[in-house]
Protein backbone atom coordinates (compact mmCIF):
# COMPACT_ATOMS: atom_id res chain seq x y z
CA UNK A 1 0.00 0.00 0.00
CA UNK A 2 1.31 3.77 -0.80
CA UNK A 3 2.39 5.68 2.16
CA UNK A 4 -0.21 8.06 0.93
CA UNK A 5 -2.98 6.17 0.66
CA UNK A 6 -1.76 4.00 3.96
CA UNK A 7 -2.12 7.27 6.04
CA UNK A 8 -5.51 8.51 4.47
CA UNK A 9 -6.56 4.92 5.75
CA UNK A 10 -5.23 5.68 9.21
CA UNK A 11 -7.01 9.45 9.20
CA UNK A 12 -10.13 7.28 8.13
CA UNK A 13 -9.75 4.84 10.42
CA UNK A 14 -9.51 7.30 13.59
CA UNK A 15 -12.01 10.40 12.71
CA UNK A 16 -15.12 7.85 11.41
CA UNK A 17 -15.24 7.07 15.60
CA UNK A 18 -14.86 10.56 16.49
CA UNK A 19 -17.38 11.30 14.20
CA UNK A 20 -19.60 8.88 15.78
CA UNK A 21 -19.27 9.61 19.26
CA UNK A 22 -19.24 13.12 18.46
CA UNK A 23 -22.86 12.93 17.23
CA UNK A 24 -23.47 10.65 20.22
CA UNK A 25 -22.51 13.01 22.34
CA UNK A 26 -24.32 16.37 20.47
CA UNK A 27 -27.39 14.03 20.75
CA UNK A 28 -27.18 13.81 24.28
CA UNK A 29 -26.21 17.67 25.36
CA UNK A 30 -29.01 19.05 22.77
CA UNK A 31 -31.66 16.59 24.38
CA UNK A 32 -30.47 17.65 27.88
CA UNK A 33 -30.61 21.54 27.11
CA UNK A 34 -34.13 20.83 25.18
CA UNK A 35 -35.15 18.99 28.65
CA UNK A 36 -34.44 21.66 30.78
CA UNK A 37 -36.21 24.30 28.77
CA UNK A 38 -39.37 21.96 28.78
CA UNK A 39 -38.54 21.53 32.62
CA UNK A 40 -38.71 24.93 33.18
CA UNK A 41 -41.58 25.69 30.66
CA UNK A 42 -43.64 23.34 32.61
CA UNK A 43 -42.88 24.73 35.98
CA UNK A 44 -44.04 27.77 34.87
CA UNK A 45 -47.13 26.03 33.78
CA UNK A 46 -47.35 24.96 37.23
CA UNK A 47 -47.13 28.12 39.11
CA UNK A 48 -49.45 29.86 36.53
CA UNK A 49 -51.95 26.86 37.13
CA UNK A 50 -51.67 27.14 41.12
CA UNK A 51 -51.90 30.79 41.11
CA UNK A 52 -55.25 30.80 39.12
CA UNK A 53 -56.80 27.49 40.69
CA UNK A 54 -60.33 27.83 42.63
CA UNK A 55 -60.05 25.73 45.42
CA UNK A 56 -63.57 25.93 46.31
CA UNK A 57 -64.79 23.72 42.69
CA UNK A 58 -66.89 20.42 44.04
CA UNK A 59 -65.18 18.08 41.58
CA UNK A 60 -62.24 15.87 43.57
CA UNK A 61 -60.53 15.89 39.80
CA UNK A 62 -60.94 17.21 36.35
CA UNK A 63 -58.42 17.75 33.82
CA UNK A 64 -57.84 20.58 30.88
CA UNK A 65 -55.50 21.61 28.21
CA UNK A 66 -53.38 24.50 29.33
CA UNK A 67 -50.93 25.65 26.47
CA UNK A 68 -49.29 22.72 25.16
CA UNK A 69 -49.45 20.26 27.74
CA UNK A 70 -52.61 18.57 29.47
CA UNK A 71 -52.96 19.45 33.54
CA UNK A 72 -55.01 17.25 36.26
CA UNK A 73 -55.52 18.33 39.08
CA UNK A 74 -56.72 16.02 42.18
CA UNK A 75 -57.49 16.35 46.14
CA UNK A 76 -55.72 14.04 48.47
CA UNK A 77 -56.77 13.10 51.56
CA UNK A 78 -53.01 12.38 52.28
CA UNK A 79 -49.40 13.54 51.35
CA UNK A 80 -47.99 10.51 49.92
CA UNK A 81 -46.90 11.95 46.65
CA UNK A 82 -43.39 13.10 46.11
CA UNK A 83 -42.54 15.72 43.25
CA UNK A 84 -40.62 14.39 40.61
CA UNK A 85 -40.28 14.85 36.80
CA UNK A 86 -39.93 12.07 34.50
CA UNK A 87 -39.76 10.98 30.84
CA UNK A 88 -43.72 8.72 30.40
CA UNK A 89 -44.96 7.41 26.81
CA UNK A 90 -48.48 7.73 26.23
CA UNK A 91 -50.90 6.69 23.63
CA UNK A 92 -52.34 9.56 21.39
CA UNK A 93 -55.19 8.62 20.02
CA UNK A 94 -55.34 11.68 17.23
CA UNK A 95 -52.30 10.36 15.51
CA UNK A 96 -52.76 6.67 16.54
CA UNK A 97 -49.12 5.85 18.10
CA UNK A 98 -47.33 6.24 21.39
CA UNK A 99 -45.70 9.62 21.81
CA UNK A 100 -43.24 10.32 24.37
CA UNK A 101 -43.99 13.37 27.31
CA UNK A 102 -42.11 14.83 29.53
CA UNK A 103 -44.24 14.67 32.79
CA UNK A 104 -44.23 16.51 36.22
CA UNK A 105 -46.34 15.59 39.24
CA UNK A 106 -46.37 17.85 42.72
CA UNK A 107 -48.30 19.02 45.03
CA UNK A 108 -49.94 22.10 46.44
CA UNK A 109 -52.43 23.52 48.74
CA UNK A 110 -54.87 25.53 48.11
CA UNK A 111 -58.09 27.00 51.13
CA UNK A 112 -56.54 24.25 53.30
CA UNK A 113 -57.31 21.51 50.84
CA UNK A 114 -53.85 18.97 49.25
CA UNK A 115 -54.26 19.40 45.68
CA UNK A 116 -51.77 17.03 43.12
CA UNK A 117 -51.61 18.33 39.80
CA UNK A 118 -49.70 16.61 36.79
CA UNK A 119 -48.58 18.29 33.91
CA UNK A 120 -47.19 16.15 30.77
CA UNK A 121 -46.18 18.02 27.62
CA UNK A 122 -45.37 16.30 24.40
CA UNK A 123 -41.46 16.45 23.37
CA UNK A 124 -42.15 14.52 20.23
CA UNK A 125 -40.94 17.81 18.49
CA UNK A 126 -38.09 18.21 20.85
CA UNK A 127 -36.85 14.81 20.03
CA UNK A 128 -37.31 15.44 16.19
CA UNK A 129 -35.15 18.78 16.65
CA UNK A 130 -32.79 16.86 18.53
CA UNK A 131 -32.33 14.19 16.44
CA UNK A 132 -32.45 16.66 13.50
CA UNK A 133 -29.59 19.10 14.62
CA UNK A 134 -27.84 15.91 15.61
CA UNK A 135 -28.08 14.43 12.00
CA UNK A 136 -27.09 17.49 10.52
CA UNK A 137 -23.87 18.32 12.55
CA UNK A 138 -22.59 14.69 11.55
CA UNK A 139 -23.24 15.40 8.13
CA UNK A 140 -21.32 18.48 8.58
CA UNK A 141 -18.55 16.36 9.99
CA UNK A 142 -18.93 13.93 7.25
CA UNK A 143 -18.37 17.19 4.54
CA UNK A 144 -15.66 18.18 6.97
CA UNK A 145 -14.05 14.90 7.25
CA UNK A 146 -14.15 14.48 3.19
CA UNK A 147 -12.65 17.71 2.60
CA UNK A 148 -10.06 17.48 4.91
CA UNK A 149 -8.83 13.89 3.45
CA UNK A 150 -8.95 16.03 -0.33
CA UNK A 151 -7.03 18.42 1.28
CA UNK A 152 -4.59 16.38 2.95
CA UNK A 153 -3.75 14.16 -0.55
CA UNK A 154 -3.43 17.28 -2.44
CA UNK A 155 -1.01 18.41 0.06
CA UNK A 156 0.36 15.64 0.41
CA UNK A 157 1.10 14.71 -2.89
CA UNK A 158 2.98 18.21 -3.45
CA UNK A 159 4.69 17.74 -0.35
CA UNK A 160 6.56 14.48 -1.68
CA UNK A 161 6.34 14.82 -5.30
CA UNK A 162 10.20 15.42 -5.03
CA UNK A 163 10.19 11.71 -3.18
CA UNK A 164 8.05 10.27 -5.94
CA UNK A 165 10.84 12.14 -8.82
CA UNK A 166 13.56 10.69 -7.20
CA UNK A 167 12.19 7.32 -6.80
CA UNK A 168 11.04 7.53 -10.81
CA UNK A 169 14.76 8.09 -11.59
CA UNK A 170 15.62 5.12 -9.41
CA UNK A 171 13.33 3.01 -11.15
CA UNK A 172 15.20 3.82 -14.51
CA UNK A 173 18.52 4.24 -13.46
CA UNK A 174 21.34 2.09 -15.21
CA UNK A 175 24.81 2.52 -15.25
CA UNK A 176 24.27 3.19 -18.70
CA UNK A 177 22.86 6.86 -17.95
CA UNK A 178 24.77 7.15 -14.48
CA UNK A 179 26.34 10.39 -14.07
CA UNK A 180 27.17 12.71 -11.05
CA UNK A 181 23.90 14.72 -9.30
CA UNK A 182 21.44 12.57 -10.85
CA UNK A 183 19.27 13.67 -7.99
CA UNK A 184 18.41 17.51 -7.44
CA UNK A 185 18.27 20.04 -4.43
CA UNK A 186 14.80 20.70 -3.29
CA UNK A 187 13.11 23.16 -0.81
CA UNK A 188 12.26 20.47 1.70
CA UNK A 189 15.24 19.70 3.73
CA UNK A 190 14.40 16.34 4.11
CA UNK A 191 14.57 15.20 0.70
CA UNK A 192 17.47 17.56 -0.20
CA UNK A 193 19.47 15.50 2.39
CA UNK A 194 18.03 12.30 0.89
CA UNK A 195 18.78 13.30 -2.64
CA UNK A 196 22.60 14.39 -1.39
CA UNK A 197 23.03 10.99 -0.37
CA UNK A 198 22.05 9.50 -3.39
CA UNK A 199 24.08 11.41 -5.24
CA UNK A 200 26.94 10.05 -2.96
CA UNK A 201 26.20 6.82 -3.70
CA UNK A 202 26.21 7.00 -6.97
CA UNK A 203 29.92 8.58 -7.24
CA UNK A 204 30.21 5.66 -5.50
CA UNK A 205 28.74 3.09 -7.49
CA UNK A 206 30.32 5.07 -10.37
CA UNK A 207 34.23 4.93 -9.34
CA UNK A 208 33.46 1.21 -8.40
CA UNK A 209 32.11 0.10 -11.35
CA UNK A 210 34.90 2.17 -13.77
CA UNK A 211 37.51 0.46 -11.14
CA UNK A 212 36.02 -3.01 -11.84
CA UNK A 213 35.80 -2.57 -15.47
CA UNK A 214 39.45 -1.58 -15.73
CA UNK A 215 40.95 -4.47 -13.74
CA UNK A 216 38.38 -7.04 -15.68
CA UNK A 217 39.73 -5.38 -18.98
CA UNK A 218 43.19 -5.40 -17.78
CA UNK A 219 42.99 -8.95 -16.25
CA UNK A 220 42.11 -10.67 -19.53
CA UNK A 221 44.46 -8.93 -21.57
CA UNK A 222 47.47 -9.76 -19.23
CA UNK A 223 46.33 -12.98 -18.68
CA UNK A 224 45.69 -13.44 -22.30
CA UNK A 225 49.16 -12.49 -22.95
CA UNK A 226 51.08 -15.31 -20.86
CA UNK A 227 48.26 -17.87 -22.28
CA UNK A 228 49.40 -17.55 -25.82
CA UNK A 229 52.92 -17.92 -25.21
CA UNK A 230 52.29 -21.32 -23.48
CA UNK A 231 50.63 -22.43 -26.37
CA UNK A 232 53.28 -21.31 -28.58
CA UNK A 233 55.76 -22.93 -26.49
CA UNK A 234 53.48 -26.36 -26.14
CA UNK A 235 53.51 -26.22 -29.88
CA UNK A 236 57.62 -26.32 -30.32
CA UNK A 237 57.37 -29.44 -27.60
CA UNK A 238 55.39 -30.79 -29.46
CA UNK A 239 56.98 -30.26 -33.19
CA UNK A 240 60.12 -32.25 -30.87
CA UNK A 241 61.78 -34.77 -32.41
CA UNK A 242 63.20 -35.32 -29.05
CA UNK A 243 59.88 -35.70 -26.90
CA UNK A 244 59.15 -39.64 -25.40
CA UNK A 245 55.58 -40.52 -25.57
CA UNK A 246 55.06 -40.14 -21.84
CA UNK A 247 56.11 -36.09 -22.33
CA UNK A 248 53.70 -36.25 -25.11
CA UNK A 249 51.14 -36.99 -23.11
CA UNK A 250 51.97 -34.51 -20.07
CA UNK A 251 52.38 -32.17 -22.41
CA UNK A 252 49.12 -32.88 -24.21
CA UNK A 253 47.78 -32.84 -20.64
CA UNK A 254 48.96 -28.74 -20.29
CA UNK A 255 48.18 -28.00 -23.58
CA UNK A 256 44.40 -28.87 -22.00
CA UNK A 257 44.70 -27.12 -19.05
CA UNK A 258 45.64 -24.10 -21.07
CA UNK A 259 42.72 -24.19 -23.06
CA UNK A 260 40.55 -24.73 -20.34
CA UNK A 261 42.37 -21.27 -18.81
CA UNK A 262 41.82 -19.29 -21.34
CA UNK A 263 38.42 -20.33 -22.14
CA UNK A 264 37.40 -20.04 -18.46
CA UNK A 265 39.03 -16.01 -18.91
CA UNK A 266 36.98 -15.84 -21.72
CA UNK A 267 33.17 -16.79 -20.16
CA UNK A 268 34.25 -14.76 -16.43
CA UNK A 269 35.69 -11.42 -19.20
CA UNK A 270 31.72 -12.19 -20.89
CA UNK A 271 29.83 -12.64 -17.67
CA UNK A 272 31.55 -9.33 -16.50
CA UNK A 273 30.74 -7.17 -19.17
CA UNK A 274 27.25 -8.57 -19.34
CA UNK A 275 26.45 -7.38 -15.49
CA UNK A 276 27.86 -4.36 -16.55
CA UNK A 277 25.84 -3.89 -19.36
CA UNK A 278 28.33 -3.03 -22.06
CA UNK A 279 26.80 -4.61 -24.75
CA UNK A 280 24.92 -2.15 -27.22
CA UNK A 281 23.55 -1.74 -30.44
CA UNK A 282 20.92 -4.30 -30.40
CA UNK A 283 19.45 -4.91 -33.72
CA UNK A 284 16.46 -6.56 -34.96
CA UNK A 285 17.06 -10.37 -35.41
CA UNK A 286 14.65 -13.55 -36.63
CA UNK A 287 15.74 -15.80 -33.63
CA UNK A 288 14.48 -18.69 -35.59
CA UNK A 289 16.78 -17.93 -38.46
CA UNK A 290 19.57 -17.33 -36.54
CA UNK A 291 19.05 -20.58 -34.58
CA UNK A 292 18.95 -22.62 -37.70
CA UNK A 293 22.63 -21.26 -38.55
CA UNK A 294 24.19 -22.22 -34.82
CA UNK A 295 22.63 -25.67 -35.00
CA UNK A 296 24.63 -26.21 -38.64
CA UNK A 297 27.81 -24.90 -36.48
CA UNK A 298 27.12 -28.18 -34.42
CA UNK A 299 26.77 -30.41 -36.81
CA UNK A 300 29.73 -32.59 -36.37
CA UNK A 301 29.02 -33.09 -32.48
CA UNK A 302 25.55 -33.98 -33.49
CA UNK A 303 26.54 -36.41 -35.93
CA UNK A 304 29.00 -38.07 -33.39
CA UNK A 305 26.09 -38.33 -30.79
CA UNK A 306 23.84 -39.70 -33.45
CA UNK A 307 21.31 -37.43 -32.22
CA UNK A 308 17.57 -36.63 -33.59
CA UNK A 309 16.58 -32.56 -33.80
CA UNK A 310 12.75 -32.13 -33.96
CA UNK A 311 12.13 -28.80 -34.75
CA UNK A 312 8.75 -26.95 -34.39
CA UNK A 313 8.25 -23.29 -35.53
CA UNK A 314 4.87 -21.75 -34.84
CA UNK A 315 6.28 -18.32 -35.82
CA UNK A 316 9.99 -16.62 -36.76
CA UNK A 317 10.39 -13.93 -33.82
CA UNK A 318 12.21 -10.89 -34.06
CA UNK A 319 13.51 -9.35 -31.57
CA UNK A 320 15.65 -6.29 -30.40
CA UNK A 321 18.79 -7.92 -29.48
CA UNK A 322 23.13 -7.69 -29.29
CA UNK A 323 23.96 -9.99 -32.05
CA UNK A 324 26.53 -11.76 -30.15
CA UNK A 325 24.63 -12.19 -27.39
CA UNK A 326 22.18 -13.59 -29.04
CA UNK A 327 24.27 -16.35 -30.91
CA UNK A 328 25.50 -17.03 -27.31
CA UNK A 329 22.21 -17.21 -25.76
CA UNK A 330 21.72 -19.99 -27.85
CA UNK A 331 25.06 -21.68 -29.03
CA UNK A 332 25.43 -22.51 -25.33
CA UNK A 333 21.46 -24.10 -24.79
CA UNK A 334 22.34 -26.18 -28.24
CA UNK A 335 25.81 -26.96 -26.72
CA UNK A 336 23.94 -27.97 -23.54
CA UNK A 337 21.68 -30.13 -24.91
CA UNK A 338 24.01 -32.20 -27.22
CA UNK A 339 26.91 -32.22 -24.03
CA UNK A 340 24.33 -33.90 -21.62
CA UNK A 341 22.06 -35.67 -23.89
CA UNK A 342 22.38 -39.64 -24.76
CA UNK A 343 24.04 -40.77 -27.49
CA UNK A 344 21.17 -41.45 -30.20
CA UNK A 345 19.04 -39.19 -28.13
CA UNK A 346 16.73 -36.18 -28.92
CA UNK A 347 16.68 -32.67 -29.10
CA UNK A 348 13.50 -30.63 -29.49
CA UNK A 349 12.84 -27.23 -30.48
CA UNK A 350 10.17 -25.03 -30.25
CA UNK A 351 9.76 -21.41 -31.29
CA UNK A 352 6.48 -19.33 -30.73
CA UNK A 353 6.11 -15.02 -31.06
CA UNK A 354 6.24 -15.44 -26.99
CA UNK A 355 8.65 -18.05 -26.28
CA UNK A 356 11.60 -20.77 -26.90
CA UNK A 357 12.19 -23.84 -25.20
CA UNK A 358 14.77 -26.29 -26.44
CA UNK A 359 14.59 -29.97 -24.24
CA UNK A 360 17.36 -32.79 -24.37
CA UNK A 361 16.73 -36.87 -23.68
CA UNK A 362 18.65 -37.43 -20.42
CA UNK A 363 18.87 -38.74 -16.90
CA UNK A 364 17.65 -36.49 -14.22
CA UNK A 365 19.79 -34.16 -11.90
CA UNK A 366 22.01 -35.24 -9.09
CA UNK A 367 21.54 -32.28 -7.58
CA UNK A 368 19.40 -29.31 -6.56
CA UNK A 369 17.46 -27.98 -9.41
CA UNK A 370 17.61 -24.24 -8.24
CA UNK A 371 21.38 -23.94 -8.27
CA UNK A 372 21.44 -24.73 -12.19
CA UNK A 373 22.11 -20.95 -13.17
CA UNK A 374 24.12 -20.28 -10.89
CA UNK A 375 28.40 -20.15 -11.57
CA UNK A 376 30.27 -23.12 -12.07
CA UNK A 377 27.69 -25.46 -11.04
CA UNK A 378 27.98 -28.83 -12.56
CA UNK A 379 25.71 -31.81 -11.69
CA UNK A 380 27.81 -34.47 -14.06
CA UNK A 381 31.29 -34.24 -13.09
CA UNK A 382 32.25 -36.75 -16.20
CA UNK A 383 31.55 -34.17 -18.74
CA UNK A 384 33.63 -31.33 -19.79
CA UNK A 385 32.66 -28.50 -19.00
CA UNK A 386 33.22 -25.17 -16.88
CA UNK A 387 29.87 -24.59 -15.03
CA UNK A 388 29.32 -21.34 -16.96
CA UNK A 389 27.03 -22.01 -19.78
CA UNK A 390 23.89 -21.71 -18.18
CA UNK A 391 24.97 -18.86 -15.78
CA UNK A 392 26.00 -17.00 -19.14
CA UNK A 393 22.16 -17.58 -20.56
CA UNK A 394 20.85 -16.47 -17.32
CA UNK A 395 22.45 -13.19 -17.73
CA UNK A 396 21.85 -12.47 -20.95
CA UNK A 397 17.95 -12.82 -20.24
CA UNK A 398 18.01 -10.46 -17.33
CA UNK A 399 19.87 -8.22 -19.57
CA UNK A 400 17.09 -8.25 -21.65
CA UNK A 401 14.21 -8.69 -19.21
CA UNK A 402 13.53 -12.66 -20.71
CA UNK A 403 11.66 -14.86 -18.56
CA UNK A 404 14.04 -18.56 -18.13
CA UNK A 405 13.19 -21.57 -16.63
CA UNK A 406 14.09 -25.21 -16.23
CA UNK A 407 11.89 -28.23 -16.13
CA UNK A 408 12.78 -32.21 -15.82
CA UNK A 409 9.77 -34.21 -17.10
CA UNK A 410 9.38 -37.52 -19.15
CA UNK A 411 13.09 -38.03 -18.97
CA UNK A 412 13.76 -34.99 -20.80
CA UNK A 413 15.58 -31.53 -19.70
CA UNK A 414 13.92 -28.71 -20.86
CA UNK A 415 14.70 -24.84 -20.90
CA UNK A 416 12.10 -22.47 -21.81
CA UNK A 417 12.90 -18.28 -22.75
CA UNK A 418 9.12 -16.33 -22.68
CA UNK A 419 10.11 -13.09 -24.20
Amino acid sequence: MKLLNKSTFYYVLWLLPVIIISGFFVYEIIYWQIRESTDESIIKEKNLVIKTFDGGKTKESFSYYYGDGNVIIEELKNNSVKNSFSDVELFDSLDNEIIPYRQLITLFEKQGKQFKITITRSVIESDELATGIAKALIVLFGFMMIGFLTVNRILSRRLWKPFNESLSKLNVLSFADMRPNVFSKTRIKEFSELNAALNKMIEKMLSDYNSQKQFTENASHEMQTPLAIIKTKIDLLIQSKNVSADDMQLIQEIENSANKLSQLNKSLLLLSKIENRQFEGSEDIALSTLLDKIILNFEEHIKLKNLSIKKEYAANPVKQINSLLAEILFSNLIQNAIRYNLNGGIIEIKFDEQYFSICNSGASLAGNESQLFNRFTKFNTSVESLGLGLAIVKQVCNYYGFNVSYSYKNSSHCFRIEF
